[in-house]
């Protein structure tokens, strides 16, 4: 099992916290209770919230508190929005709902649950610019090639033009 990376917990959010979204303070899970307050003792802590938590209730800093995700895969949190990549067919997801019960998430385009055991956080596609040429003529254009000198090469009288161009393509 992976460990939780708690440091890439999205930070406090005042208002989703007040519409009942769950957060998490020293690792644990906890709920909001009450509004801001300043301690006139304690100006330097800034504002603190009541939370109840499995141990009972506590006062905590927004500094103190950070967003619940959905769940934890390899390691790093999962929150609504987020994108992962199916292992068996590759295919990306966008996670809308997740279900406790069975480990599972679905999307706002599907009706299904899928196990989260069968995702994986989306790799960063590396795009690499490619160029090459290609003959041109009347009513079609030739394969593309990798040189001006190749596509001269492969070029019959009836070329009307060689054109450069440009594309990019996973790397």
């Amino acid at each position: 099992m992976t460990d939780k990376d708690y440091s890439l917990l999205r930070p406090f959010d005042l208002e989703a916290a007040k519409s009942g979204e769950k957060l998490i303070w020293l690792k644990e899970p906890c709920a909001l209770l009450g509004e801001s307050i300043n301690k006139p003792n304690r100006p330097n802590l800034g504002a603190q919230y009541c939370i109840e938590h499995a141990s009972g209730l506590s006062y905590a800093t927004s500094n103190d508190l950070s967003m619940a995700p959905l769940c934890w895969l390899e390691g790093k949190p999962v929150y609504k929005g987020d994108i992962l990549r199916n292992k068996l067919s590759g295919t990306v997801f966008v996670v809308d709902i997740y279900d406790d019960e069975h480990d599972a998430f679905s999307s706002k385009s599907s009706i299904l649950f899928f196990h989260s055991r069968n995702f994986t956080w989306t790799k960063p596609v590396t795009m690499v610019k490619r160029e090459g040429w290609v003959n041109i003529y009347k009513g079609a254009c030739a394969s593309k090639y990798e040189s001006k000198e190749l596509a001269d090469t492969a070029a019959s009288h009836q070329r009307i033009a060689c054109i450069r161009i440009e594309w990019e393509e996973p790397a």
